[in-house]
Parts: C-alpha cells; sequence; structure tokens
C-alpha cells in the first residue's frame, strides 16, 4: 500500500513534467519494479504454499498449496494493473480504466464461473487470476491506444 501511495502521485508528476514520451519508459519500468516482490513471493509460495497453509491452518489445509501459489501470482498482476490504471487516471483517461474493469468483470464472471465449477478453490483462483491477468494487459494497450491517438500528426511538406 506504501508503494501505491508513493506510485500513484509519481506517475502524475511524469507525465505531468515529461508528457507522454517520458511515461511510457517509467510506467514499463515502474511495473516491473512494483511486481517484483510478487514474482519473489509467488515463487517461495510454489515450494512453501502447501507446508505454510497446512502449519497455519491444520492438517485438513495442506493440500490447498496450489491455492496460495495462484494467488499469489495473482498478486503480480494485480500490481502491474494498478500502475496501468493510475497511468490512465494520470492522463485523463478514467473512462478507459472503467472499460477495462467490465472487461476484467465479464471474464470473471464467464471463466471464473466455470473454472470454479470443475475445480472449486483452485478454480476460482485461476479464474481471479485470469480476470487480473486480462485487465493488466488491457490497461497498457489502452495506454499505448490512447498515447498514439494524442501524438501529434507530422506532415512533411516538400518545396
Amino acid at each position: 500500500m506504501g508503494g501505491q501511495n508513493y506510485l500513484g502521485p509519481k506517475i502524475a508528476h511524469v507525465y505531468a513534467n515529461g508528457g507522454a514520451s517520458a511515461l511510457r519508459p517509467f510506467v514499463l519500468k515502474a511495473s516491473a519494479l512494483f511486481s517484483a516482490p510478487m514474482w519473489i513471493l509467488s515463487a517461495i509460495m510454489l515450494v512453501l504454499g502447501g507446508p505454510l497453509v497446512g502449519l497455519l491452518y491444520g492438517g485438513k489445509y495442506a493440500g490447498n498449496g496450489a491455492v496460495v501459489f495462484v494467488l499469489t501470482a495473482n498478486l503480480v498482476f494485480s500490481s502491474a494493473a494498478f500502475v496501468g490504471s493510475r497511468t490512465l487516471f494520470a492522463i485523463e483517461r478514467a473512462d478507459l480504466d472503467c472499460l477495462v474493469n467490465f472487461v476484467a468483470l465479464f471474464v470473471l464472471l464467464v471463466a471464473g464461473v466455470w473454472l470454479t465449477k470443475f475445480h472449486g478453490a483452485l478454480g476460482a483462483a485461476w479464474g481471479m487470476l485470469l480476470a487480473n491477468a486480462i485487465a493488466a494487459v488491457a490497461r497498457y494497450l489502452a495506454f499505448l491506444y490512447s498515447q498514439a491517438r494524442n501524438s501529434p500528426v507530422v506532415t512533411v511538406v516538400e518545396a
């Protein structure tokens, strides 16, 4: 949460001071750095998730290591989606961020419900991961689309 409190305003400052051309490399770098700790946590949970769940909640939950791993992998995409969301807000395209939320909701309702029906808690975790991954990618595509539409058109006139 502290990282979000720092990163949100920083994205706005980068855009205000350097425009869209400065924002794009900053956003890619920030996404990578903001998501990196979640990749590490996810890798740890791949190995230790099952034993930790069993230790914390008792033996009947010990087989849920895969659920814990998928949920921590979801944090990777949630981190990237946050950066993309704040970027859309900074460039005054919150409308696109709102549309992306509907895309994520649709994916969660369709794939998430289906996955949950056939795979239980693990399916629900995969549905959440899928929805957040698609939303993260969609936010970056929306940013790139907005950036391309707002870039000045250069016309070459031959003398």
